[in-house]
């Protein structure tokens, strides 16, 4: 094998245009013919072998990620990059590498190959304007050695780019696949390999899926290779339009030093823009092409959200003021060349904030109707402006449903709260009730408050699991965060008696440590986490202080089960614990893990760096095997002497 702006618009403080991704693309799988070409320019012939063809004129300006290129460059590797120069690569959707060379590459079938002594690499520019493309064809390539692994292996492909439309075809032409395995790399890549558009299979080029991360392939073999005619699209998204209409119905709900917001959205649009003020002039409107940062200056205010959210809550605000937001609809996520602004007549409201906290104390609860919250975004705002002058317990009604919640929910540091004043937040009695929603990069529920309750079971000191909390999104989602703020601990909280379902396992599902920055090392004592049942995660429950005398005392992980098989298994370790000075771990079912991916780490139970003064006993670990790994049952890497 061979070698491997800134700028300022009358008042307004701005960001720069955020460039388009790659990731935007649709992908189609329109039905197609082969059809060779035979003229145009030959680029190179026979054994090539990670050879790069440079500086090709495409024939008309094409348009990529919102960059117009006149050029190509080839690689014998099965793939093209736009503009004037491409490296070499087996993988070049998911190369670390980035600038020029690596970016915006579209592979037809890329890893380490070859031409066979027959081969060909030319392109040919065919039509007339506007309506011309260009076919950069591949023919007779294989595996890597085309008299060793690549023997017999008989490869064709072109990639076409389309004048006007933008659109990418990759087609499969006369295929020979060998019983040699290789993967390829197939799809699209912008900026760097976080942006890419790919497709993944293992059994049929016709029946690919999106892939889920960019390393993914397809696989290539004799009994998997695409037949002849396949074609794969990928459509740019359309321009941005202006929205036809602003959001309606402004809800403004006040506390002392907070607002919490929603709206109803508009129809025509897919992201806003939210500007909060002292004064009822705002004095400004949004440009276009701008994405506006949180924060930034805006007129007579500052900008308080930009997103597709249709809710926000603004803080740090000052009590018994009145406060004026200004809305504005815009589109900007599934189209090139916005974000597009509606102007005119912004949806506008304004409200005085709470001159202090109200008292709160007793039973509340939470539901769509006949409640005293209608959903626990509404609780939890309510608690962040309560002093607690009794226990207080948060009933989930039947019909509650997180459809219309704020994420992530958060449990605030509440007034009043001791370990006489409790809060607790459990189904109403027979409810069985869910927490569910589509959190990327962070969890459905954080908790910050001591003496706070988490109980999942609908009667008075019961132990079934009647409550679900889970995170559906796949991108590097958590269920439960209990943190510490700053190096305040957080102390004498119970989770008990809940699921917690991931929505992926390459991500833990219940954290406990720093609140600010969850799996940061964090302070707090007296934590139990009881009878609960952890599903889906890279690690079940992980667990972090600081390595300081006291620091986690009263941890108790006791009676859990988090030994669930199949898709809803744990990947690498079902409890973790690092830095924590006092954890009992006991009468845990753990297991039914079967790791094919990790090659170290695989454990059931695991005390790590400066652990000490804890206890293992009682648990049930079972059906642990990593076929890239050997798995542990229990492992003690605390690094302390007599820990």
């Amino acid at each position: 094998m061979k070698k491997i702006l800134l700028f300022l618009f009358g008042l307004i403080l701005t960001s720069s245009v955020i460039g388009q991704t790659v990731a935007g693309y649709s992908f189609s799988q329109p039905a197609g013919a082969w059809s060779a070409i035979a003229g145009g320019t030959v680029l190179g012939t026979g054994t090539m072998d990670d050879n790069t063809y440079n500086a090709n004129n495409i024939g008309f300006n094409f348009t990529f990620r919102g960059v117009v290129y006149t050029q190509f460059s080839a690689c014998a590797n099965g793939f093209i990059g736009l503009g004037p120069l491409v490296y070499s690569s087996y993988a070049a959707i998911s190369n670390a590498s980035s600038g020029a060379g690596y970016t915006d590459l579209i592979c037809a079938a890329n890893n380490d190959l070859q031409g066979q002594l027959t081969a060909e690499l030319r392109f040919q520019t065919l039509g007339s304007a506007p309506n011309r493309t260009c076919v950069i064809q591949y023919l007779h390539f294989g595996q890597y050695g085309y008299s060793g692994s690549g023997a017999g292996a008989d490869w064709s492909f072109q990639i076409i780019l389309y004048e006007t439309t933008n659109l990418v075809d990759i087609v499969y032409g006369p295929f020979i696949a060998n019983a040699n395995t290789q993967t390829e790399q197939v799809g699209l890549r912008g900026a760097s390999n976080a942006d890419y558009k790919n497709r993944t299979t293992a059994t049929n080029w016709s029946a690919t899926t999106a892939g889920g991360a960019n390393s993914a392939t397809c696989t290539m073999l004799n009994t998997c290779f695409p037949v002849s005619g396949l074609t794969f699209r990928f459509t740019p998204p359309p321009p941005c339009v202006t929205p036809l209409a602003q959001p309606t119905t402004l809800l403004l709900t006040p506390g002392v030093n907070n607002i919490m917001a929603s709206f109803t959205a508009s129809a025509s649009a897919d992201q806003y823009l939210v500007v909060r003020s002292t004064s009822a002039v705002l004095g400004a409107t949004p440009v276009n092409g701008t994405v506006y940062i949180a924060g930034a200056a805006f007129g007579s205010g500052i900008v308080e959200y930009w997103g597709a959210n249709t809710y926000f809550t603004s803080i740090g605000l000052i009590a018994n003021t009145r406060y004026y937001y200004y809305i504005f609809a815009a589109n900007n996520a599934a189209c090139v060349g916005g974000p597009i602004y509606l102007t005119p007549s912004p949806l506008i409201g304004n409200i005085l904030t709470l001159a202090a906290p109200a008292n709160i104390c007793g039973t509340k609860t939470v539901g769509a109707t006949g409640a005293d919250y209608v959903n626990l975004s509404a609780a939890m705002f309510a608690l962040s402006n309560s002093l607690m002058t009794c226990p207080v317990t948060i009933l989930l009604n039947a019909n509650y449903s997180s459809a219309g919640e704020f994420w992530p929910l958060v449990v605030p540091n509440v007034l009043g709260s001791s370990v006489t004043n409790t809060l607790t937040i459990k189904p109403n009695t027979g409810v069985t009730a869910s927490i569910s929603g589509p959190v990327n990069a962070g969890m459905v529920l954080k908790v910050l408050n001591s003496n706070t309750i988490i109980d999942g079971s609908n009667t008075i000191g019961g132990t079934t699991q009647n409550l679900t909390i889970a995170n559906t999104s796949v991108t590097t989602p958590q269920v439960l965060v209990v943190g510490s703020t700053g190096t305040t601990p957080i102390t004498n909280c119970t989770i008990k008696n809940t699921i917690f379902i991931n929505g992926v396992n390459t991500s833990s599902a219940v954290i406990i440590s720093d609140g600010t920055a969850p799996g940061a090392a964090g302070y707090f004592n007296n934590i139990t986490f009881q009878n609960n049942s952890i599903q889906q995660a890279y690690i079940g429950l992980y667990c972090i202080s600081v390595a300081a005398a006291g620091n986690g005392s009263g941890t108790l992980i006791t009676g859990n089960q988090i030994n669930s098989a199949g898709a809803n298994s744990i990947r690498l370790c079902p409890v973790y614990v690092q830095g924590v000075d006092g954890a009992t771990v006991s009468n845990n079912s753990l297991g039914n893990m079967t790791n094919t991916i990790d090659a170290g780490n695989i454990s059931g139970i695991w005390f790590a760096t400066s652990t000490v003064n804890s206890t293992i006993s009682g648990n049930t670990i079972s059906n642990i095997s990593g076929s890239a790994g050997g798995p542990r049952g229990i492992a003690v890497s605390s690094g302390v002497t007599a820990a």
